[in-house]
């Protein structure tokens, strides 16, 4: 019988028909969901380039309570201690940080005094223009200052001291401007008229508050009112011999009316930036201070906080 030849269908199901079709298909969607997801992605990051994150915060401070965080957290890992005092003279706006207490004021007591003196000028209480003669039992002989280099017998106007005093810091001037020309009795009723209660010229006491009160009564006019005198006044606390605190980061076309104060373990600086349509006060003083040049990098950088801050305001 002859052998039967197997023979072989090549036939499809229905089931593998389906499977071939569809593979395409499926290829297509995977392609065109893959194109779909890239360009997405890159749209998106395009606009997201644009935008600040979700709660991203700008480091420049916008308000002054911002502005008051900013140099909380900047004073916070710093030793010894620090009082802030902040005031907007345009606005009234102000901030305080440690500003209450009382502290050494070092030099800068010399401003009631100065403040003293132009106020009784203006009085015709004293005549600037009187020349003093400064014997050996005035002279201060330490820390800062001029005179104190000199002989007995120097001889000085009024006017001149209350410049030496304030420009150089100087301790010879301040003494005899206070004890001999106004009177220490006569300084301090007239710091307690003021309002500056917290201040004591014999003690050598100041608060904050208290010099930020002081120094916009100077610089508005109140205390002295006649305009020569009054520029005069303010005109001996620019461009000190210590200007490597509050006015380091201030352009040189602003006017920084300031004085500073050196003991051990104090370091201070205060005064009037004179930013135009922007003045305002700044005091920092630092308390038991154990790096001395250290701490006035941080009044530097801590003017310049503020400069910067009342600056963007003013734009």
């Amino acid at each position: 019988m002859p052998r039967q030849r197997k023979i072989s269908y090549n036939y499809k199901t229905s089931e593998s028909i389906e499977k071939k079709s569809i593979k395409p298909v499926v290829y297509f969607l995977l392609l065109f969901f893959t194109v779909f997801v890239v360009f997405n992605m890159r749209n998106t990051t395009t606009k997201a380039s644009n935008v600040l994150p979700f709660n991203a915060v700008s480091d420049e401070p916008q308000t002054l309570s911002e502005l008051s965080l900013a140099i909380r957290n900047r004073i916070a890992e710093e030793e010894g201690t620090y009082s802030i005092r902040f005031e907007d003279f345009g606005t009234k706006n102000a901030f305080g940080i440690n500003d209450e207490p009382v502290v050494t004021a070092a030099s800068v007591i010399k401003i009631p005094a100065l403040a003293a003196l132009y106020y009784l000028a203006e009085q015709r209480d004293i005549d600037l223009n009187e020349v003093i003669t400064i014997p050996e039992s005035d002279m201060q002989r330490w820390g800062t200052g001029i005179i104190r280099y000199q002989d007995a017998g120097a001889t000085y106007t009024i006017r001149e001291l209350a410049q030496v005093m304030m420009e150089h810091s100087d301790n010879t001037a301040v003494y005899v401007l206070a004890n001999r020309v106004i009177g220490l009795e006569r300084l301090q009723e007239l710091i307690d008229s003021w309002g500056l209660s917290n201040t004591n010229y014999l003690e050598n006491n100041i608060s904050n508050k208290d010099m930020n009160k002081v120094m916009r009564m100077m610089y508005s006019g109140e205390l002295v009112k006649d305009e020569e005198l009054n520029v005069e006044m303010m005109g001996w606390m620019d461009d000190s011999d210590f200007e490597e605190r509050l006015p380091k980061y201030i352009p040189e076309e602003v006017s920084v009316y300031h004085k500073i104060g050196n003991e051990v373990r104090i370091t201070h600086d205060v005064g009037v930036i004179d930013l135009p349509e922007k003045p305002y006060y700044l005091g920092v003083l630092g308390i038991e201070i154990p790096d001395h040049e250290h701490a006035t990098e941080v009044i530097a950088q801590i003017s310049q906080m503020v400069f910067e801050y009342q600056s963007r305001m003013n734009q």
